[in-house]
């Protein structure tokens, strides 16, 4: 079974699983996470470049492998964001607020 997706969107919380199509309005502090051990897979579009500004300045090749998450650098990363025109703002979501997330949606 593919992996599921907890998300928050400004006051909404919800799940995603394969198939899904989920709409995030500009300008709406969202995150999302994982739950569980089954990878991810999904695309991303967007109305403007600041995402993709960010992916060219940090992103690497698919072809490069998973990166170690240890190795990564959150604080620039965090930044970056910020410089191209998305500014990360509040926390990412804990496991615990993901299986509430989960948990309510599977009710």
């Amino acid at each position: 079974m593919p992996g599921e997706l907890a998300i928050r969107a400004g006051d909404d919380a919800f799940t995603a699983r394969a198939g899904d199509y989920v709409s995030l309005p500009e300008g709406i502090a969202h995150t999302l996470r994982v739950v569980g051990d089954e990878e991810v897979v999904l695309l991303q579009t967007h109305s403007g470049p600041a995402f993709l500004n960010f992916i060219r300045a940090f992103g690497r090749p698919g072809s490069a492998g998973r990166p170690d998450m240890a190795s990564l650098d959150f604080a620039a990363m965090n930044e970056l964001a910020g410089e191209t025109g998305q500014p990360v703002v509040g926390p990412p979501m804990t496991a615990e607020e993901a299986e509430a997330i989960l948990s309510t949606s599977r009710s």
